[in-house]
């Protein structure tokens, strides 16, 4: 190859701008975004629970709305994290589902 375009600048050059301008076509196409949309898949609940303990947290708050979540189509995976005063749970979809029905 290296060969035939040593033979033939011609046919190098003429490759060399067809290169150029499929490059310069395809341009306007690319996508140029400082901060990529993305599509979520999680939303976050937080519920205050104030002057109760982690426990408390965990038994009162966590366990009702993960048992709440669970008749929800399309949930993948549900995280409560029980912390002093405040209880924050994490529901994550299926990336195949609705984000407005769900």
């Amino acid at each position: 190859m290296i060969r035939y375009f040593a033979d033939h600048p011609t046919a190098a050059n003429v490759l060399m701008v067809a290169i150029l301008i499929l490059g310069l076509t395809s341009l306007p196409k690319l996508q140029r975004d400082t901060f990529p949309l993305i599509p979520t898949t999680e939303v976050e609940i937080r519920t205050s629970y104030p002057g109760a303990t982690p426990d408390e947290v965990e038994a009162s708050i966590c366990q009702r709305i993960e048992d709440s979540l669970d008749s929800v189509a399309g949930l993948s995976e549900v995280r409560c994290d029980a912390r002093e005063n405040i209880a924050i749970a994490t529901a994550q979809r299926y990336e195949s589902t609705d984000m407005e029905a769900f």
